[in-house]
């Protein structure tokens, strides 16, 4: 009888933890500045690995036609995920990065809009997100939606 109770619980207890981390993942997004003058979508499709970022509020993959970049997030780590934005630097709308995906395809108006692949190296060469919480910046994990400063300058919606 006991053997069947810990089983019991053992397979309530394993099928909480892995149904929490799938419901944690958030396909749409939406990153605004602190004045919500403006907004980046965020459209991710998990099963294809395939990631979406675009100027403007879009609700799905089919309504992006100019100011996007399509990206490979297959090499990206699931819970090691995010995104940094900085807004209105260097004479930018905004800047952002999202650190080991693959540009699969970039019609970014770059000359208002920057989208990096790889942080910023240190001196020693290590990968350093200190870029993305300065002042007008922030960071936010693309999973458990998580801002990871205090003071960020980022504001999170999701659809």
């Amino acid at each position: 009888m006991n053997n069947r109770i810990y089983f019991l619980f053992k397979t309530i207890f394993l099928s909480l933890i892995f149904s929490s981390c799938i419901d944690d993942r958030h396909d749409l997004i939406y990153l605004y500045p602190r004045d919500k003058s403006q907004v980046i979508t965020v459209m991710t499709n998990y099963s294809s690995k395939e990631r979406i970022i675009s100027v403007g509020k879009l609700k799905s993959f089919e309504f992006f036609s100019e100011n996007f970049v399509i990206l490979d997030i297959s090499g990206i780590y699931l819970d090691a995920d995010e995104i940094g934005v900085c807004w209105n630097k260097n004479g930018h709308k905004w800047e952002l990065v999202n650190d080991g995906a693959i540009i699969k395809e970039n019609k970014l108006d770059a000359t208002r809009y920057i989208f990096r692949n790889h942080l910023f190296e240190d001196e020693k060469g290590i990968p350093n997100i200190g870029y993305y919480i300065e002042n007008q910046c922030g960071t936010v994990g693309t999973v458990e939606g998580v801002i990871y400063q205090n003071d960020s300058d980022i504001i999170i919606e999701y659809d």
